[in-house]
């Protein structure tokens, strides 16, 4: 699976959006939402996901640090694009079905502590959210990472275009 998409206020429209957090352990680490309103997409996108065996977290105590990456985000200037490796989605299937995805999202105004926090270790996790459980958590307009539910996570590498 191929996906090209764009921020948008249609119904069909996957969206980006990022924090940094650290944890008690003095990890620091930004995170990527990726989250859609519309059921299609994340349906999609939860393929892409479980290909990937991406694990279930609460980021709000976690993020799965000795794990394979999935992909790559490329950080540039108004946006992102995200790749996900594609990966065979079944043993069985003998490699005829491929599946992997890239998004491009425009992105204005990426907070520099999170280009960093990506940039400085290489990599980022990317949590895979609805739209309602995501907007449940940014009250005050900051993310509440203890008000979101586990999600499927994958670690990608990050670098600058």
């Amino acid at each position: 699976m191929r996906m090209r998409v764009q921020r948008s206020t249609g119904d069909n429209s996957v969206i980006a959006g990022g924090t940094v957090v650290e944890y008690p352990t003095g990890i620091k680490a930004a995170i990527l939402f990726i989250r859609s309103g519309d059921e299609e997409s994340l349906t999609g996108l939860a393929h892409v996901y479980r290909a990937h065996n991406a694990l279930m977290v609460n980021l709000a105590a976690w993020v799965p640090r000795y794990t394979w990456t999935s992909g790559q985000c490329t950080i540039r200037d108004g946006g992102i694009t995200v790749t996900f490796n594609a990966v065979d989605p079944s043993p069985d299937n003998g490699g005829r079905g491929m599946l992997g995805a890239e998004l491009t999202v425009p992105w204005t105004g990426v907070d520099p502590e999170w280009v960093q926090a990506a940039l400085e270790p290489g990599h980022l996790w990317t949590g895979l959210a609805s739209e309602a459980a995501y907007q449940r958590a940014c009250s005050g307009g900051a993310v509440d990472l203890s008000k979101l539910p586990p999600m499927p996570v994958l670690k990608l590498d990050a670098r600058r275009a």
